[in-house]
């Protein structure tokens, strides 16, 4: 799998944003990620930003004066009901997404598929149905939740939202 050069943008950005969050109070700290996201936004989402905006939803941040909301339903931090529901036995393992090989087991079907997150629910990924991944139980194990199995060269779809959610909540 290729690597783009971004991933190590948004390690860098990520490293700076926890480390930054260490030194100021959480009002201070929300004022930050504002600007952040008012940086990104602005940006327009290419490549080079991408990753700056998946690190504004990671869960470490979610918290406005002090106080948490990652667990906000209006976040999808919670399970989906319609997340593992509509799965069939026709359907495919999609470990080609996040590893480019196809996955062996497609046309035996001799494990069963799962729901699984394409970006990591734990980085802030929403469990709706434009971030699921179907992968075989077998690659379901072998998938981590690093953000290197990240498709960066697309925006995804539910990003953009995800993010206007988080800034009307730290409004």
């Amino acid at each position: 799998m290729k690597i783009s050069s971004s991933v190590k943008v948004y390690e860098k950005y990520l490293e700076y944003l926890l480390n930054y969050s260490k030194q100021l109070d959480p009002s201070d700290f929300d004022k930050v990620w504002m600007n952040k996201y008012r940086e990104v936004i602005d940006a327009k989402l290419t490549t080079f930003t991408l990753p700056l905006a998946l690190a504004l939803i990671h869960p470490d941040f979610y918290y406005k004066n002090g106080e948490s909301f990652h667990n906000n339903p209006q976040l999808n931090w919670k399970k989906n009901n319609n997340f593992k529901n509509g799965i069939l036995r026709t359907n495919k393992c999609q470990f080609i997404k996040c590893s480019g090989y196809e996955c062996i087991f497609n046309k035996s079907r001799e494990y069963k598929i799962e729901a699984d997150h394409f970006w990591p629910n734990s980085l802030g990924g929403p469990t709706i149905l434009a971030n699921r991944l179907l992968l075989c139980s077998f690659h379901n194990t072998l998938k981590s939740n690093s953000f290197l199995n990240f498709d960066w060269n697309s925006v995804p779809s539910w990003l953009f939202n995800q993010l206007e959610i988080i800034y009307h909540l730290k409004r």
